[in-house]
């Protein structure tokens, strides 16, 4: 299965659209925390509005919201993750698929003593 997903491994970094695939992600992710980003600022940003006059009169009283969490950054980011990540992991893997096929190493390949499960997961 490793010597599999290794060919296939140098086989991606060799294509277009691997590196066009991999750029795309990138971005989706780089926008998804630039929003994180912001809307914990937003969020700090209201605690320190609420909280302020509240610190000024009374102290730090036991009652006051909790302070936004930092890794609400990372929110859009794992969602992003989780409803992308498959999509573009099918259509690298289709595009795989489809040139094994067409340059016809696949019937090679299948034709060794490896199991079908093992080319998949490689």
């Amino acid at each position: 299965m490793f010597l599999v997903a290794g060919k296939e491994f140098a086989d991606h970094l060799a294509s277009r659209r691997f590196t066009l695939v991999l750029l795309l992600f990138l971005i989706l992710c780089s926008v998804s925390l630039y929003e994180g980003v912001e809307k914990y600022s937003e969020k700090l940003a209201a605690y320190s509005d609420g909280t302020a006059p509240a610190q000024k009169f009374l102290g730090y009283p036991d009652w006051m919201p909790e302070k936004p969490s930092l890794l609400t950054v990372f929110l859009n980011l794992s969602s992003m993750v989780a409803s992308y990540g498959p999509l573009l992991a099918i259509a690298t893997g289709f595009d795989l698929v489809t040139r094994e096929r067409w340059s016809g190493s696949l019937k090679t390949l299948l034709s060794r003593p490896v199991f079908r499960d093992e080319v998949i997961t490689g």
